[in-house]
């Protein structure tokens, strides 16, 4: 069954997205219960109800994705949201009669085939309290100030290191954390939460991966929540999303270099509106 199906044409191409159930896990991908991604192609030729188009994206990494919709600006910009949890999984948040929530809304993009999802600038009039990093990391270095909510917008250099690892929604002595490892030597990406807090759907795995190249630099955009992490690699090439339910005290955020150091650099910011509505 192909759920929630959303055609739109975004530069000069035909884009229809959808969420398949019943595919199959094939290496790192498809590792979720169900899927949501999309075919690029030529627009669709509604004379002859053609559609011409290249091979299923999966559009997100991680684990709790699905039942997409998008629309338009008035600036004509295609904006897109996903429901942020996937039918038959019980979340912590059942117990108080409640279940999932919409990810941020993200701009979408077509480059060399792929579609690029970014978070939409719209959000940047929460950022609040920036804090500038530069920091040149061998051992564990904590990144900015604890703080529920956050965004950082990072550039990693990893010429002169194997391994980056950052510990997201991590307590004081990061024995609980949301694990991002960024591994040059093998250029993949792993996003792991078997320490993140209340554990759940474990049967289904608790790390996603997904390969591709970035080389020695890796651009990271990240937006941390109470109960949510997605993380925007590469402009938006690669997103993982994942829902976690972190105890109170988990607001740090640490970042380790293994085989050598690593540069990082960029800035922080709280996120104020989130911590408006957390307080209604």
């Amino acid at each position: 069954m192909w759920e929630c199906p959303d055609y739109f044409e975004l530069n000069g191409q035909g884009i229809l997205l959808f969420s398949p159930q019943g595919l199959q896990p094939q290496g790192e991908k498809y590792q979720n219960i169900y899927q949501t991604g999309c075919f690029i192609g030529q627009p669709l030729d509604y004379q002859n109800l053609k559609f011409e188009h290249g091979p299923f994206q999966e559009l997100d990494a991680g684990f709790d994705f699905y039942a997409t919709q998008t629309f338009l600006t008035p600036d004509k910009r295609r904006i897109l949201y996903g429901w942020f949890g996937i039918s038959e999984i019980e979340y912590p948040t059942v117990k108080y009669h409640y279940s999932g929530c919409l990810t941020v809304p993200r701009e979408l993009t077509v480059k060399n085939g792929q579609l690029y999802q970014q978070p939409a600038r719209e959000l940047q009039t929460l950022r609040s309290d920036p804090l500038e990093i530069d920091q040149h990391v061998s051992q564990k270095t904590e990144l900015s100030v604890p703080s529920i909510t956050q965004e950082f917008v990072l550039q990693a250099d990893l010429r002169d290191c194997q391994q980056l690892v950052l510990d997201l929604k991590a307590n004081s002595d990061d024995t609980k954390y949301t694990r991002l490892i960024i591994d040059k030597s093998q250029q993949v990406c792993r996003l792991t939460r078997e320490q993140s807090g209340i554990s759940f759907a474990e049967k289904y795995g608790q790390t996603r991966s997904r390969h591709f190249e970035f080389g020695d630099h890796l651009q990271l955009q990240i937006l941390i929540d109470t109960s949510s992490v997605e993380i925007f690699l590469q402009g938006g090439e690669v997103v993982f999303s994942a829902r976690i339910f972190p105890a109170a005290d988990q607001k740090q955020t640490f970042v380790t270099s293994y085989g050598g150091q690593a540069r990082v650099r960029g800035t922080a910011w709280n996120l104020k509106g989130a911590t408006r509505c957390l307080d209604s």
